[in-house]
């Protein structure tokens, strides 16, 4: 609830070689401290332990152009 838009993907790691990283579009105003807290407990809650994100960021802008394609670090 309150998160509009979310893509995962891989992201290396110099001990363990990659982890999950998501990024997050919210919809309600809550301190991000809050926002990670909620979106973790929900994964720790519903995904297998090794699909849970080690890394989360909040997303400023869409995490998708027109066409829905996934936008580039470089283009956003």
């Amino acid at each position: 609830e309150g998160v509009t838009d979310a893509a995962v993907h891989g992201e290396p790691h110099a001990l363990l070689g990659q982890i999950v990283t998501a990024r997050i579009v919210l919809l309600a105003d809550l301190p991000p401290a809050e926002w990670l807290r909620r979106v973790r407990r929900h994964c720790v809650e519903r995904l297998p332990r090794h699909a849970v994100p080690a890394k989360i960021e909040i997303a400023t802008g869409p995490l998708a152009g027109e066409r829905h394609k996934k936008l580039r670090a470089s283009a956003r």
